[in-house]
């Protein structure tokens, strides 16, 4: 190769380079937006997170590609979706766990959310509790629980023990190990 070609060479292996470097600084950009969105969704600054989304959507409809434009739209959708199961208030939580246990107390509820017992999110600023956390606590907490009025007899250890009953005596009366009570 002489050295007018070794010349063109280098100038498109140039070009190349800094094309490419082009697109790593838009991608480096774009996944710093992304980064940027899930920190504040972290802080519990949930509508700054997706309106920081929705504009850099709006603004690379053209040059993002499917997989960076899925990456932000996951992003917009988990945090609707953690609005939707994240919205009782810790009033709204200690009134249903009193409706079943009438001697709950306020200094009882603090000590188990201080003792991490309850999902709890900071939305926008707003301390909210899980959908669920009011039956969530009687699963975590057995003294809560056995203090329940509201709570219904498990018998399915007493269906269990009866059939294991029925089929000892089928197997008393057949003397066979296949037996149908």
């Amino acid at each position: 190769m002489d050295v007018r070609g070794k010349q063109i060479l280098a100038g498109v292996l140039m070009g190349l380079l800094l094309a490419g470097g082009g697109v790593a600084v838009t991608w480096a950009e774009e996944r710093s937006v992304l980064a940027e969105a899930i920190e504040l969704r972290q802080r519990g600054e949930f509508e700054k997170a997706t309106s920081l989304l929705r504009h850099w959507l709006d603004e690379t409809t053209a040059t993002a590609s499917a997989e960076e434009r899925r990456a932000a739209e996951f992003e917009i959708e988990r945090m609707r979706r953690i609005r939707l199961d994240y919205k009782r208030s810790a009033d709204e939580v200690f009134e249903g766990i009193r409706k079943r246990v009438p001697d709950f107390s306020r200094e009882e509820f603090e000590r188990l959310e201080r003792d991490g017992h309850f999902d709890v999110q900071v939305i926008d600023g707003r301390k909210v509790f899980m959908n669920s956390s009011v039956s969530n606590i009687f699963l975590r907490v057995p003294e809560l629980r056995a203090r329940d009025r509201s709570r219904k007899p498990d018998l399915t250890y007493r269906k269990l023990y009866d059939h294991a009953r029925r089929v000892k005596e089928a197997h008393r009366l057949t003397r066979d190990f296949l037996v149908l009570p």
